[in-house]
């Protein structure tokens, strides 16, 4: 009886382990190109990038993790989100992996006007770079090892952060224009926690004489 309980036990073991690996699938890019007319979801999976993720359409991908290498051109790889692109990460880590001519090589997540989405997110070894757009942050961390100056740079970005999670950087978040709106954003071994700057319009004025 003890034998076909421990028999059983192995079995039900097994089912999980297999029900585990057939759930996760390895994907494997040069870079990854989303056109404005795509919609791609990837959902527990492994993604493996040697170059950038360029998104014009919709991306999604939720409890995944994503290891970025140095773009193959040997500039910094980006995941780049254009004005018409939207990226959604859900309870995914984003990191590198150490290069055997490089050793750990960052990467920039930008958004040029895009929307972009994070939730219950890590990312090593990169920074965000938003211009324009919308961008709403929740329950990530952010980790750069001292190998990036910003952790979060936004330019006249509706940005909404809340619990979040910025270490080792320079300056944690710098803000251009409008102002972030923040909830339970914890600094950590930054040397400047945020900084906010503004746009300043000067007029012509005309002097009569």
């Amino acid at each position: 009886m003890r034998i076909l309980t421990i028999l059983s036990a192995l079995f039900v073991l097994s089912i999980i382990f297999l029900t585990g690996d057939a759930f996760s699938e390895k994907f494997e890019y040069s870079s990854l190109t989303i056109s404005e007319d795509e919609s791609v979801t990837f959902d527990g999976d492994q993604l493996w990038i040697e170059g950038d993720i360029l998104i014009d359409g919709d991306l999604t991908i939720k409890n995944s993790h994503i290891h970025v290498n140095r773009s193959l051109d040997f500039t910094v790889s980006e995941i780049r989100i254009n004005s018409t692109g939207k990226l959604d990460l859900v309870n995914t880590t984003v990191t590198t992996t150490a290069n055997e001519t490089y050793g750990i090589t960052t990467y920039t997540l930008v958004s040029d006007g895009g929307e972009l989405s994070i939730q219950d997110a890590q990312i090593y070894y990169g920074m965000l770079w938003m211009v324009g757009g919308n961008a709403s942050i929740t329950n990530l961390l952010l980790d750069g090892y001292s190998l990036s100056n910003y952790g979060i740079f936004s330019e006249d970005t509706n940005l909404i952060a809340s619990g979040v999670s910025i270490r080792n950087y320079t300056l944690g978040l710098r803000a251009i224009g409008s102002s972030p709106t923040l909830e339970s954003v914890f600094y950590y071994n930054c040397s400047t926690w945020t900084t906010q700057e503004w746009w300043v319009t000067f007029s012509p004025v005309e002097e009569s004489t």
